[in-house]
């Protein structure tokens, strides 16, 4: 169960926004600093999985 601390956050987000939403694995633990942060700029946090990208040639047929 990783633990997030507020300059993790800064790292990952680099720029703040009010309302900016930010996904992390589930079981994600934040320091009371991190969760200060979160409040401040009133982010949204959602607990997904990692999403994989992978890369399709150009010419594969579509699929529906």
């Amino acid at each position: 169960m990783p633990i997030v601390t507020e300059q993790e956050l800064r790292i990952k987000i680099r720029q703040p926004e009010y309302g900016l939403v930010v996904t992390v694995p589930p079981g994600t633990r934040f320091s009371p600093s991190a969760r200060d942060f979160i409040k401040q700029w009133e982010i949204q946090v959602r607990f997904e999985e990692e999403a994989r990208v992978e890369e399709v040639p150009a010419d594969a047929p579509e699929t529906c």
